[in-house]
């Protein structure tokens, strides 16, 4: 087994970057959101993490979500939300 020592927050999410870059010829589902989320600029957060940091509900965030309101990814059954077009998005509420 291959020793892999990570010391910065960084080198972590390139590590993770090129493991899915490295497995993405093997998803079934080779559409251009598996290609979105890829490519999303700044951090990605999953539902959990944004329902912590709205502090809404997981209803609420389904409706949301439904609506447009906010923008997300899907990857297989995954959603994630990009941090920054999150915050876009919550500036356009007021």
């Amino acid at each position: 087994m291959d020793e892999i020592i990570v010391s910065t927050k960084q080198e972590i999410k390139n590590l993770i970057k090129e493991c899915i870059e490295e497995y993405i010829p093997k998803l079934r589902r080779k559409d251009k959101l598996v290609a979105n989320v890829l490519d999303s600029k700044g951090d990605l957060i999953n539902r959990k993490e944004l329902l912590t940091w709205l502090n809404i509900s997981p209803v609420k965030l389904w409706r949301m979500m439904r609506s447009g309101e906010i923008p997300y990814q899907r990857l297989g059954r995954k959603v994630f939300f990009s941090v920054e077009m999150v915050k876009n998005a919550m500036e356009k509420w007021g």
